[in-house]
């Protein structure tokens, strides 16, 4: 009974109970909201005005570093471009932040002072401003803007700076002072010339100072104590190159190293341009270490120059013995001092072609693959007109006559392709019959066979082979002579 009287006496809270401690608790919610929301937009108040200080202050730093008094800063200037760092009258450049929400401004106060605005929307859409002032510094003496005029250069002032007088003790002063270039020159002292200053003034050193020590100097007022250029030397002055055969296809073709030195101890040696005379195109320069090179003292350099006569073509009619001469020349700077070294050289040939002749003394050498040079000492056949008037066939000492006459001048291997022996009056004494093949050739071989064969190299007819028991002793180690 106990427990079911209190059970039936308990009750519940009531609605105005519960009403009120709902209240409660939102004005508490309300009250908290507001704090926190006054809390962020204080927060982002402050950034933003970090963000616009910071915005004017590189406004003003670019002022400092562009503004001078006598800077005109345009009325259509706005701020300076964060790109170019100029000035600018584009207004979108003005427009700065991430979501371009600054604005900035320069302005013009007086002549000395300047003002920088930042202009911006807060988060709640209030406008914003922000401003900082820069004034000039303070001018000084003798400086743009001030009344105080400058001071004169030393040479239009009208005082003897320097304390020079003239030779009636009279004080030299303003342009008539040797030191003065003119009534603007700030400095009238003297500069003593190179040959009379005391130091050493030649690069490189030559260890010799002044007058009359130095040899590039004059006289106490000459002012380059440079030595002057001396000749070079030229070593050797001539060479003859071993004969070359013109046909060879291969070896090392003959050289020769021409040494340009400096003989002098003290002073430089000037090469200007080096060049080849050379009418024959038989020679050119290899190697060249001088031209256009200031040689120091003692100092040498070297030019290497190659006989190079061209291969086949026309050799003949050979003429003063198929010698080819050139001239090597090596100038001076400015064409003073210059060199000459003469060169020369010999060829042969083992082809007589179309349109060439040979006159009496003249000849055609064989050619080996193992004699390039100094042909006329190797053992091989020649082909000669001599100068009585025969052609013949020679080989090392031995020589056999073929045919001709006393009256005979010259032979002529022809365009038609025939080789014809001719008297001093145009009258043939001896052809081959081989007209008829335009561009055909004569070739001698080292055996002694000489051989007319047409452009392309096909034998056409043998017109000369040594007797069998001549050719066996020139190639079996004998001495037919």
């Amino acid at each position: 009974m106990l427990g079911k009287k209190l059970f039936k006496d308990r009750r519940g809270d009531t609605i105005v109970e519960v009403l009120i401690a709902v209240a409660v608790m939102s004005l508490v919610l309300a009250i908290s909201y507001s704090l926190a929301n006054k809390n962020s937009q204080f927060v982002r108040t402050a950034q933003e005005r970090g963000e616009a200080q910071k915005y004017a202050e590189e406004q003003l730093e670019r002022l400092r570093g562009y503004i001078t008094p006598d800077t005109d800063w345009s009325t259509t200037n706005l701020c300076f471009d964060g790109t170019s760092g100029l000035p600018t009258s584009n207004p979108a450049s003005c427009d700065v932040g991430t979501d371009k929400r600054y604005t900035l401004k320069i302005d013009v106060v007086d002549d000395n002072t300047y003002t920088t605005t930042v202009s911006w929307d807060t988060v709640q859409g209030t406008p914003a401003l922000l401003e900082l002032s820069y004034r000039l510094p303070a001018i000084a003496v003798g400086e743009i803007g001030d009344d105080t005029p400058d001071p004169l250069p030393v040479c239009s002032d009208g005082l003897n700076n320097d304390g020079d007088v003239d030779g009636a003790g009279q004080p030299i002063i303003d342009t008539a002072d040797p030191g003065c270039n003119g009534p603007n020159d700030p400095d009238n002292s003297e500069q003593n010339p190179e040959c009379n200053d005391g130091e050493e003034n030649d690069v490189p050193s030559d260890g010799r100072i002044d007058w009359p020590n130095d040899l590039g100097c004059d006289n106490l007022a000459d002012d380059d104590e440079a030595d002057d250029p001396v000749p070079f030397n030229v070593s050797p002055t001539s060479h003859g190159f071993p004969s070359w055969h013109l046909d060879a296809t291969g070896g090392t073709k003959p050289t020769v190293t021409i040494r340009v030195s400096n003989p002098s101890a003290v002073a430089v040696s000037n090469i200007g341009a080096i060049n080849l005379s050379d009418s024959t195109h038989s020679f050119r320069i290899a190697s060249d270490q001088c031209s256009d090179k200031t040689l120091p003292p003692l100092a040498e350099c070297s030019v290497v120059v190659e006989f190079s006569p061209p291969s086949g073509g026309n050799h003949n009619h050979f003429g003063n013995q198929g010698m080819r001469y050139a001239t090597l020349n090596i100038l001076g700077a400015a064409g003073s001092h210059t060199k000459h070294v003469s060169l020369s050289g010999k060829t042969w040939s083992n082809i007589l072609r179309a349109g060439n002749t040979m006159r009496r003394g003249d000849m055609i050498k064989s050619y080996s693959s193992s004699c390039y040079v100094a042909v006329e000492h190797c053992a091989h056949a020649t082909f000669q007109m001599q100068h009585d008037g025969n052609i013949s066939v020679v080989y090392g000492s031995c020589w056999m006559w073929w045919g001709g006459a006393p009256d005979e001048q010259y032979a002529a291997m022809q365009h038609d392709g025939n080789f014809v022996l001719y008297t001093g009056s145009w009258s043939p004494v001896l052809h081959t019959s081989t007209q008829g093949n335009n561009g055909s050739f004569l070739l001698l071989y080292s055996s002694g066979v000489i051989d007319i064969l047409n452009s392309s190299g096909i034998h056409i007819k043998r017109i000369f082979s040594p007797p069998p028991h001549l050719y066996s002793l020139w190639f079996g180690g004998g001495n037919p002579c």
